[in-house]
């Protein structure tokens, strides 16, 4: 009886070390293709969504296939749930937003420690899952909290020392894994605001010069495509405007450069509500903007042009109050290069300058109507851009 009870007692050692080996050795290759996705192009979300999958494919976490992976917003001292695995939608509705110190994730993640709760502890927080147990694991990088992995079990499942260490010894390359993505997160932020201030002028935030350049190349492409195989999408002209607000030199030493600020700041907000989406809004400097007209007869582009010097006519500017525009504007010919169209649109900008102002004014029609001569520069007939 006691040789036997010896035996029993040696196989459930033997089966413990078994266990532990295994456990040990899963989580050796559950690290290392936690680690393997950093290597990857992923974003934020399908990062998490891997290594949740990669985590409940461990046997013993299978059997249960359930848990949340929180990342921390240190602005506002909260925990944002960012992936999940098979949890009720009251649930996530209820974690969306965790504030540190709050609930038993809360508390894990301010204590930096791996907590183990029952039912009686964790199900009041939790009503949206039936009664279980649960292991809540902070992912640290370098001392810096990132986020908190809460792994949910069946009801009177025990505390095992192994499974902790198991958790644990995850959470570093999953928090290690968050950080890279975190970087590149950070890194195309940034990159994307170098590229923003690169195109967009900084007091009005509209395109700038630069950003002018390659739209009018695409604009050309798209014209030139039309006019070789009759493009559908592009059935109809595109132009070209300069405008200029009347008298703003005026509006600068009377009022100051401060409140000229706000007359440009307000102009370029009444140009990106007139104007269409598909059009492109642009600030040149000083008192000149630019837009082009797609897709539209010159009827449309001159009763566009026409609403826009309305509605900054009838607009009460801060301080000023009135503000007058001047626009001239020309059709874009494929033969044409922008230069060209430019100084021929300013010329017709500038006849609306020295006959009244606050008007809009087309070079085709001004030469049609012989008020200007045509101007011969940079023309190049029949010669194909791309």
């Amino acid at each position: 009886m006691a040789m036997a009870a010896a035996r029993s007692g040696e196989q459930e050692d033997d089966f413990s070390l078994e266990e532990r080996y295994q456990r040990a050795l899963t989580a050796k290759i559950m690290r290392n293709a936690v680690l393997e996705t950093i290597v990857e192009s992923l974003s934020m979300a399908r990062q998490i969504e891997v290594m949740l999958e990669i985590l409940f494919a461990v046997p013993w976490l299978a059997r249960h296939n359930r848990g949340i992976l929180f990342l921390v917003d240190e602005s506002a001292n909260q925990l944002i749930l960012a992936g999940h695995k098979n949890v009720p939608e009251s649930l996530l509705n209820q974690c969306a937003r965790v504030t540190l110190g709050e609930c038993d994730c809360g508390n894990s993640a301010q204590s930096r420690e791996t907590q183990f709760s029952s039912t009686a502890l964790h199900a009041t927080h939790c009503a949206g899952l039936p009664p279980h147990s649960s292991y809540r694991v902070p992912l640290l990088f370098h001392g810096r909290l990132l986020g908190l992995l809460t792994v949910y079990l069946v009801e009177g499942h025990p505390y095992l020392p192994d499974e902790e260490a198991f958790l644990t010894a995850i959470a570093a390359p999953i928090a290690m894994a968050l950080h890279h993505r975190l970087r590149e997160e950070q890194l195309r932020k940034a990159e994307a605001k170098i590229r923003h201030l690169a195109y967009h002028d900084v007091l009005t935030g509209l395109r700038n010069r630069q950003s002018f350049d390659d739209i009018i190349d695409s604009v050309y492409q798209k014209l030139q495509k039309h006019t070789r195989r009759g493009n559908d999408a592009w059935q109809n002209s595109a132009f070209l405007a300069i405008l200029d607000i009347d008298h703003f030199k005026r509006v600068n030493d009377t009022y100051g450069h401060l409140i000229g600020d706000e007359v440009l700041v307000t102009f370029a907000r009444l140009m990106e509500k007139t104007f269409r989406e598909q059009d492109f809004v642009f600030r040149f400097g000083g008192e000149e903007f630019v837009v082009l007209l797609v897709n539209l007869t010159e009827e449309q582009a001159f009763a566009a042009l026409e609403r826009f010097r309305q509605t900054v006519e009838s607009h009460a500017f801060p301080q000023v109050n009135r503000v007058t525009v001047s626009q001239g504007a020309i059709e874009i010919k494929v033969n044409e290069m922008p230069g060209t169209l430019m100084e021929k649109a300013d010329k017709a900008l500038y006849f609306a300058k020295q006959n009244g102002r606050n008007q809009v004014r087309f070079y085709q029609k001004l030469v049609a109507d012989g008020a200007i001569e045509e101007s011969d520069f940079g023309t190049e007939d029949n010669v194909d851009l791309w």
